[in-house]
């Protein structure tokens, strides 16, 4: 799946086939960003007030309901991406590189970029309710989460830094 998929981009990146080279290409032009990814529908289908492609609205009772299933569905991607992104920064641990560092720099940009989406749809989505919804044991639950994220996100960066020494002792040493 996803994780095979990342695994294969990093392992690339830290030399191996020139297919693959693509993604550190990109990692080191600070462009990973555009490489596709599932999470965009999603965040496009949270952003969209409940839309139907034919430009329909969805009623506003399921289109609530909506919303709050795909932005659940989100934090659940974004907690799988960053578990996946863990793993990688093991890896090149493992097998430092200037090359898998700034992978493991793009995909965590790419993560903080999402979430920072997430939080800005989250917060429309907000905005648009009314007081008593908004203070609704759900919206403190997505709350909490999106506040895990973020430092779920914050320990992986530390994690990076911690691989950002090991790659410089390798190139010094």
């Amino acid at each position: 799946g996803r994780r095979e998929f990342l695994d294969g981009q990093l392992d690339s990146a830290m030399g191996g086939n020139t297919t693959s080279n693509r993604a550190a290409r990109l990692a080191r032009e600070g462009r990973a960003r555009e490489m596709p990814h599932t999470s965009d529908y999603l965040l496009s289908r949270l952003q969209d007030g409940g839309e139907h492609r034919d430009g329909s609205q969805e009623h506003s009772g399921s289109s609530s309901l909506s919303r709050r299933s795909t932005h659940s569905t989100l934090l659940a991607t974004i907690q799988k991406e960053i578990g996946s992104l863990s793993s990688m920064v093991k890896k090149v641990m493992e097998k430092p590189s200037w090359e898998g560092l700034n992978f493991l720099r793009a995909r965590k940009q790419a993560l903080v970029d999402k979430h920072l989406q997430l939080v800005s749809a989250w917060e429309e989505m907000g905005a648009k309710l009314s007081p008593s919804e908004n203070d609704s044991p759900e919206r403190q639950q997505e709350q909490q989460e999106l506040m895990a994220i973020e430092n779920h996100i914050t320990l992986v960066e530390d994690d990076i830094s911690a691989c950002e020494l090991v790659v410089a002792e390798k190139r010094a040493g």
